[in-house]
């Protein structure tokens, strides 16, 4: 999906940046959709699947599982574990932000989705009234679940919405999720979003996957305003993504994904001023232009592994004082209730096989991606795609 011309879509443009002069576009405004703070809560239970699919990495954890565990405990259920991204509302407002008001000169437009919480932005509209409240709704849907990125609830009823549609989210109720889509598509202002449709994250297989897709659209297509075009998700997904726009009639629009402290690598770009301008282009209108920053040049394995030391290394400025990773990962213990696992790490030390992997990451990190000089490594020795379960 990179080259140096312009790709026209049925309802979509893409740009790459090379041929984007901001001063002459016509563009005064860059949207970024679909960015996570400290209030998403990512799941670990991928680890299971990898334990299963890998004997000796799932040995070597369960070893050092067992060291960090009291006698008689049962092993650690992977689906009691999660972890949180670094930002608090503020500074992932601001990281977004600045990079479309310092660096590309436009107006600022953001929109954050965390999984399944509206906290954010309820924080952020304290002390920024134009913050929108957004989030990714999970919905089940036959053998599988989608995320939808519902983006910009009226104020006034932003709770009783939110809180309909967790219950929808925990009942696995599909029939309520529909009649709740269908009343958010009378309400102009709001803006759904079907996130990384082709990705598989229930495991469920690709071709069960695509039929749930394509089934999921025929059943809620007239309701879903535009399907994402997604930082992390391989290029056949997204390549598959705009097939499916064609095919249901439907706009693509572009979701960062944010997890880490760098900005969004895509971005939606629009001549209008407000985001319900904006939303109104994309339904009404059903036109979408998207902005391909240079970071999204780089293979997709560096972009993860990018997001990933972001992620694991220490955040002094974290708000709550959840410095190391270790006090961002959290387990849902039936003794104490939600505790970070760092309570668990004896003599407040990270288990043997975590300190390895963070020193694998510190060196890949500055020797193949901090250093200028190993840019022409990059793609042959990073260029396969790994680790995507950890992003959603």
């Amino acid at each position: 999906m990179h080259s140096a011309e312009t790709r026209a879509m049925q309802h979509t443009e893409l740009l790459v940046f090379e041929d984007f002069h901001p001063s002459g576009s016509g563009f005064r405004t860059a949207v970024c959709l679909h960015g996570h703070t400290l209030h998403s809560r990512e799941p670990l239970s991928f680890l299971t699947r990898l334990c299963a699919q890998h004997p000796i990495l799932g040995w070597a954890i369960s070893l050092e599982e067992a060291r960090c565990r009291a006698p008689g405990d049962p092993p650690v259920d992977f689906a009691r574990l999660w972890w949180t991204p670094p930002l608090c509302p503020r500074q992932a407002w601001q990281v977004e932000a600045d990079q479309i008001e310092n660096g590309l000169g436009l107006k600022a437009l953001v929109s954050l989705t965390d999984h399944d919480s509206i906290e954010a932005p309820l924080a952020l509209s304290l002390v920024r009234e134009d913050a929108p409240i957004s989030f990714e709704w999970t919905v089940h849907y036959g053998p599988t679940f989608f995320h939808l990125g519902i983006h910009n609830l009226p104020r006034r009823r932003a709770a009783a919405w939110f809180a309909e549609m967790a219950e929808a989210t925990r009942e696995r109720n599909i029939r309520r999720a529909r009649e709740i889509l269908a009343a958010l598509d009378r309400e102009p202002g709001v803006l759904t979003v079907f996130n990384h449709p082709l990705w598989d994250e229930a495991r469920i297989g690709q071709s069960e996957h695509r039929r749930s897709v394509h089934a999921f659209l025929r059943d809620f297509g007239r309701w879903i305003h535009a399907l994402e075009m997604n930082a992390f998700r391989p290029d056949h997904e997204i390549r598959g993504g705009f097939e499916l726009s064609r095919q249901y009639d439907l706009p693509v629009v572009a979701g960062g994904d944010r997890h880490g402290r760098s900005p969004a690598m895509l971005l939606n770009l629009t001549a209008c001023a407000t985001l319900a301008e904006f939303i109104e282009e994309v339904r009404v209108r059903r036109r979408s232009t998207i902005l391909a920053l240079p970071p999204h040049r780089e293979p997709r394995r560096v972009r993860i592994l990018r997001s990933m030391v972001e992620i694991l290394e220490e955040a002094p400025d974290h708000v709550l004082g959840w410095t190391r990773w270790s006090d961002r990962v959290f387990f849902d213990s039936d003794q104490w209730g939600v505790v970070p696992v760092s309570a668990y790490f004896p003599d407040d030390r990270p288990p043997a096989l975590v300190r390895w992997f963070l020193g694998t990451m510190r060196v890949v990190e500055r020797l193949l991606l901090a250093n200028p000089k190993a840019e022409r490594l990059r793609r042959p020795l990073l260029g396969d795609p790994v680790g995507e379960e950890a992003f959603s």
